[in-house]
């Protein structure tokens, strides 16, 4: 009777050690792959902590800044076409408060001085309003550096402020307006990079 030479059980128990090796290794860089996609996950399809601090670190108010861009919930979860239009959102919200605001000094004024004064900011405001508008349209389309280079209206905030008696209770508001300027520009100035890296 024939008998199995005794290095082939052998051979045989190698081979399948090394197929189930190489299927372990297999399953491993497979779970490896998905881990890592769930990893870049969260970097390429939100705004994380360090992008809002990279926006932020452009203003003169970094805390206020992150503060005005989460009091949207769909920032934490937003790419970068789509918190442009965010950060663009809250500043016309704020210039169209501070419009109503303006409006309402001037129509409310017995001073005929002071109200021609609050009669100029309001056609300031209009005219802010008027070009976030067109700021909106270009973040639509997709145009980014347009945005940026567009620029934002501080000059007719400084200049409404500037023209007011100090006495007047219209410094918070045009803080606040200055800082939604500011957050638009540096949101502008991190989407441009973004999808010139990633277009």
């Amino acid at each position: 009777m024939y008998q199995i030479p005794r290095f082939v059980p052998e051979l045989t128990n190698k081979i399948m050690a090394l197929k189930l090796a190489s299927v372990s290794m297999v399953r491993f860089l497979f779970l490896f792959v998905i881990y890592y996609i769930l990893l870049m996950i969260p970097s390429t399809c939100g705004t994380s902590d360090s992008d809002l601090s990279w926006i932020c670190s452009l203003t003169q108010n970094d805390e206020h800044c992150k503060q005005l861009l989460l009091s949207d919930p769909r920032t934490n979860s937003s790419d970068p076409p789509l918190i442009s239009l965010i950060s663009i959102e809250l500043a016309h919200k704020q210039a169209t408060y501070n419009l109503g605001e303006f409006t309402g000094y001037r129509d409310n004024s017995t001073d005929p001085s002071l109200g021609k004064l609050f009669g100029n900011c309001t056609e300031m405001y209009q005219a802010i309003v008027y070009d976030l508008d067109k700021v909106y349209g270009l973040s639509k389309q997709g145009d980014y550096k347009g945005v940026l280079n567009e620029g934002t209206p501080t000059k007719e905030v400084y200049d409404c402020e500037n023209d007011l008696p100090p006495s007047l209770p219209t410094m918070a508001i045009t803080e606040d307006m200055l800082l939604a300027l500011e957050t638009l520009s540096g949101v502008a100035s991190y989407v441009v990079y973004k999808t010139s890296r990633h277009p």
